[in-house]
Parts: structure tokens; C-alpha cells; sequence
């Protein structure tokens, strides 16, 4: 049922929509709890150790990506 890169959009999609889901509860419960908005911002930002986490899995998803791609596309030329 569908091939690898069906699942790792899947996966990938269901990750994000989990995280902002929880990112936006978060938020709505200290606007609740009387937090002003802008207080609010400044608790959601990242920490400087937490954006490096973040660029790197996002430079290594790339490397990923191009490496998939290439490999793809290496088995396409064989093929013909």
C-alpha cells in the first residue's frame, strides 16, 4: 500500500499536525490562565540549543531528500 515516500509524507504530516496541535493548546491555556498575548510569544520561542536540534534535522532531512532523489533517479537511468 503505497511506496516509501507515501509513508514518510504521512508520518511527516501527522508529526507536524501533533506538534502544533500541542504548541496551540499550550498557547490557549495561558491565554486562559490571563497570560497576555505578547508574554505568550516570548514563552514559545526556542532556545538557542532547541534551534540548533532544529537546523539540524532539518539539514540532515535535506540530505536525506537529495540523497532519495538522486538514488531514484540513478535507478530510472539503469532501468531504460
Amino acid at each position: 500500500m503505497g511506496s516509501w515516500s507515501f509513508w514518510l509524507i504521512t508520518v511527516g504530516i501527522s508529526i507536524m499536525g501533533l506538534v502544533l496541535t500541542a504548541g496551540g493548546l499550550a498557547q490557549v491555556f495561558q491565554w486562559m490562565s490571563g497570560t497576555e498575548w505578547v508574554d505568550s510569544m516570548i514563552e514559545a520561542r526556542l532556545s538557542p540549543e532547541q534551534k540548533r536540534a532544529t537546523v539540524d534535522l532539518a539539514r540532515d532531512d535535506l540530505a536525506l531528500a537529495i540523497a532519495a532523489q538522486a538514488n531514484f533517479h540513478g535507478d530510472a537511468l539503469s532501468e531504460s
